[in-house]
Order: structure tokens, then sequence, then C-alpha cells
């Protein structure tokens, strides 16, 4: 797989992009390199972080659903991920770039894990 990446900050970029690279990097020797691993393990707690955010408010909403119809609620969902995504995919540009960067919260739990 490594191949397919010509340098850290790509592999770095991708993990932030797609989640599994992030997985990749932690579950292989790459966790050796300090800043594969940093970004790896902030790209991953992201990840986890929009998973968790998009069930807590799918089981919100299906509660609202229960007490009254709620129309706007389908597409307010979509643009809370959409935004969520969004920010996931500036933050692998950023890393792309060369910007450092720390991501609130996230950042502290990376470098207690790290």
């Amino acid at each position: 797989m490594i191949e397919l990446f010509k340098n850290e900050k790509t592999l770095a970029a991708a993990a932030y992009l797609f989640g599994v690279p992030a997985l990749y990097i932690i579950l292989t020797d790459l966790r050796n390199n300090k800043y594969l691993s940093f970004h790896a393990a902030q790209a991953g707690l992201l990840w986890l972080s929009w998973i968790v955010a998009i069930v807590v408010v799918r089981i919100l909403f299906s509660l609202i659903w229960l007490l009254f119809y709620a129309w706007p609620l389908d597409p307010l969902a979509f643009l809370v991920n959409l935004v969520i995504w969004g920010y996931i995919a500036f933050c692998g540009y950023r890393v792309y770039k060369g910007i450092d960067f720390e991501v609130p919260y996230i950042t502290k739990i990376a470098l207690a894990i790290w």
C-alpha cells in the first residue's frame, strides 16, 4: 500500500480523507514514524468522533420523531454530516500542504495516546 503514496504528507492526508489509512499506519511499522503516527491517531479519533456524532444525532432525531413529525431534521442531519466531513477533508488538505495545526480536544487525546 505504501507504494501508492509518494511521501508522508500524502499518506497522512489520506488518513484524514478516508480513515482506513489511519488504521494501516497504526497497525504496521509506520507507527514508529512520529509524524505519521500522530496524524493517524488524530485522523482516527476524528473519524471515530464523526461516527459517534452520526449515531447520537440519529438517535436524538428518532426520539424527536416519536413525539412529533419534524421534516427539517433529515436535511439538518445531512448538513451536519457534510460540515463535519468537510472539516475532516480540510484537515487532510492542511496536512498535505505541510501546515501544522491542532484539532481542539482531539489533539490532546492523540498526544496522550502517542
